[in-house]
This record gives structure tokens, sequence and C-alpha cells, in this order.
């Protein structure tokens, strides 16, 4: 089972990739949407392309009024591909301000900002940040149970 799960998962990495390149043709990415960008600049990643995920996240940040969660998800973008450039001062900057705008959404938007409490978690642990990653996830997991998201607790405890 586990072949044919992993199968079907880089099918639907695949697909998802293929209809982004085409939803970016058809569109461009001038007259995309921050929330179109971030998903984007997420499928991208994921296919190694950061060159192109780094563009769409510059993009989307440089609109005026983003969404609090939507900044800081694409901020977690920016931090995770710094990363993996080995530019770790602009990273930590990226995923502190991740932090900061999970802080204030919390009350208004649960969900997202156990997402990113999680995922800044996962950026510490990244960095060798142990106690901050586990402060983060301690949020999260608080978050989670308190606010009853029963997926994002299962992600937290197996460390996605």
């Amino acid at each position: 089972w586990k072949l044919w799960w992993a199968y079907r998962t880089w099918e639907c990495r695949h697909a998802a990739l293929r209809f982004s390149d085409k939803f970016e043709r058809m569109r461009g990415i001038k007259n995309m949407s921050p929330n179109e960008l971030d998903v984007r600049q997420s499928i991208l990643r994921r296919a190694h392309r950061w060159d192109e995920a780094q563009r769409c996240i510059t993009e989307a940040l440089s609109w005026k009024d983003l969404e609090p969660h939507t900044e800081a998800l694409l901020n977690i973008g920016l931090a995770d591909i710094l990363l993996r450039w080995n530019k770790q001062f602009p990273a930590v900057t990226a995923i502190e301000r991740a932090e900061m705008l999970a802080w204030k959404i919390a009350a208004l938007n649960p969900n997202q900002t156990v997402r990113i409490y999680r995922n800044c978690a996962n950026l510490y642990e990244r960095l060798g940040e142990h106690s901050v990653a586990m402060s983060c996830r301690a949020k999260a997991l608080e978050l989670a149970r308190t606010h009853q998201l029963p997926g994002q607790e299962l992600k937290i405890e197996v460390g996605l």
C-alpha cells in the first residue's frame, strides 16, 4: 500500500504543478491574487523550483492590504527557500514575521494560526533552535485542542 500511496502522491503533485503552470500562463503572475500566488509558490517549492517560487512570494508581498494569514504563509515559504539557499539571517527574520502575524490572528482564525505555528516550529527545527520550535509547537497544539481541530492536532503529533 505504501508504494501505491507514494505513486498517488507523485501523481497528484505532478497534476497540481501542471495546472498551476497552466494557470500562470493564462493569467500571468501580475494578475494573480496574493492567495493564488501563495498556492502557486507552495506548489513550486514542492517541485524544487525555488526561483519561481520566490518570484511569486515577492509579487504577493508587494500587495497592499494583505490578509495577515496570507502574509504569514508567504513568509514561511520565503523562509523555507532562504534556508535551502543557506541564508539563515533573512530566513529567521521571515520566520519571526510569520510568528508575529500568527499571534495577531489567533482569535480570528485559529486553524490558520495553528498551521503557521506548526510551520514555524518545523523551520526553527531546521535551524537547530529546538527550544523555540518546541514553544511554537506547544502553542499550535494548545490552539488545536482548544478549538477542536483534530486534523491539525494529528499533524502536530506526527511532526508534519
